[in-house]
């Protein structure tokens, strides 16, 4: 069967209730617990069906050869991508693959890059790197169609060119800088939209206007972001007053914000009380009259199994909302 973790096949234990497809030399083995939506990641509580989902995505995968694949980069100090993040691309029709842009070609059809709370920042042509990986991302998403999505959240470090890569982009992440001359990036809080008595596990609130609106369009239910940093649009952006901000080709949209009372703390004290970017997605128009995306989720823990896998929850919804683009 496939490892989704690592695009590998590996050999897997066969059951009564083991489904299996095949086509060719292509094999899958599914287990009956993957035909399911559980509360909270608990298998003792089934909160509803979802096998006709897993089949479609198992077929499409045995039948179609050339899916797209998505590239996870692994050389940044990235920390674990949850399996149910793995899962769900799988669902969503991906190949999984793993890539370190300093040393791999990126795949032909591969139309998704993600980086999950990168450690350690990307090189750039500054006479000191060989190869500069923000010139490899922007000739990617040169070409309509590819998209790079960046997790991180209140605890991912300062790097300088991975951020600078983001502004060009139209997302700033946010710091205040002490009198000790060091910055300490946000932490967003909101205890009156909380689901934690600390207040830092919060509901982002959608965009209601504008083609922001559009985007997440449809997706009902609350959307939880745990530990999440604040972002805003970034300088040489024009705000069009509608929750999107355009610099030339680009235009950056808010998909989700914090609410009227969240108060974003950095160094153990309060530091501002504006509203908050937590979902960002930054549209270039191309040459060729397509399109290309840069995503940035403030928060990590959005794509973790705790809330990938709970029925309460849009999180699952929104990035395959989102991937459906």
């Amino acid at each position: 069967t496939l490892n989704p973790a690592t695009g590998e096949m590996v050999e897997t234990s066969l059951k009564s209730t083991s489904v299996i497809i095949v086509s060719g030399d292509y094999y899958r083995v599914y287990d009956l617990t993957e035909f399911y939506v559980f509360e909270d990641g608990d298998t003792s509580q089934l909160w509803a069906y979802n096998g006709e989902k897993k089949l479609a995505a198992g077929i499409l995968h045995a039948v179609e050869p050339d899916q797209p694949v998505v590239c996870l980069t692994n050389n940044h100090g990235e920390t674990f991508y949850d399996y149910e993040l793995l899962y769900l691309l799988d669902d969503a029709g991906y190949t999984i693959r793993y890539i370190d842009l300093l040393k791999d070609p990126i795949p032909e059809n591969c139309d998704l890059i993600i980086s999950f709370n990168p450690n350690q920042d990307i090189t750039v042509n500054d006479g000191v790197s060989a190869t500069s990986e923000a010139d490899i991302l922007e000739a990617f998403l040169a070409q309509s169609g590819n998209s790079f999505l960046v997790f991180i959240e209140d605890g991912t470090p300062q790097m300088t060119n991975l951020e600078a890569f983001l502004a060009d982009w139209g997302v700033e992440t946010c710091y205040y800088t002490g009198s000790n001359g060091v910055s300490y990036r946000y932490m967003v809080q909101d205890s009156s939209q909380s689901l934690t008595s600390d207040g830092y596990t919060i509901y982002g609130q959608a965009a209601t206007q504008g083609r922001a609106a559009e985007l997440v369009s449809g997706l009902n239910r609350g959307t939880v972001f745990k530990n999440a940093t604040a972002l805003r649009y970034a300088n040489g952006y024009t705000n069009n007053g509608d929750g999107s901000y355009t610099n030339g080709s680009r235009t950056m949209y808010t998909l989700f914000e914090s609410g009227p009372r969240a108060v974003s703390w950095a160094n153990g004290n309060p530091v501002d009380d504006a509203t908050a970017a937590l979902f960002t997605l930054t549209e270039q128009k191309n040459t060729d009259g397509g399109s290309s995306y840069v995503a940035v989720c403030s928060s990590a823990d959005f794509a973790t199994e705790e809330f990938l896998q709970s029925a309460v929850h849009g999180n699952t919804d929104t990035l395959l909302h989102l991937f459906g683009q």
